[in-house]
């Protein structure tokens, strides 16, 4: 098993190849990426470059055969991740920016925090 943090990565379409190219015909790849998220490079380590859109993740996995995208929740999960200094609460906060989004989010076209890739060669 290998872990990309394709975020943090000069140039995630070499990445993609590469998973791509060691993946067994047949084979999955199970991956999470950001949308909405803040900027979280450090100093001494490594860089923050890239945001991944639904079309972007089409462009990026279009060799794959089959490719499924999952949102991680909608707009009160994305505002979550700009409340650093709540996140002693994140169980909570998660519950509850979940129940909100399904209560006063109704439009499938609505922003999200990331997705969950799920693709097969």
């Amino acid at each position: 098993m290998h872990v990309y943090v394709l975020e943090h990565l000069h140039n995630p379409t070499v990445a993609m190849s590469e998973i791509y190219r060691v993946l067994k015909p047949g084979g999955y790849m199970l991956g999470v990426v950001p949308f909405i998220h803040p900027y979280h490079a450090r100093q001494d380590g490594y860089r923050d470059y890239w945001r991944f859109s639904q079309d972007g993740l089409k462009v990026l996995c279009n060799r794959f055969q089959e490719m499924e995208l999952f949102k991680i929740g909608r707009y009160f999960r994305a505002l979550m991740s700009f409340l650093p200094f709540l996140w002693r609460f994140k169980k909570i906060l998660e519950r509850t920016a979940y129940i909100l989004d399904r209560i006063f989010i109704k439009d499938s076209r609505n922003t999200t925090a990331g997705y969950i890739i799920f693709a097969k060669k």
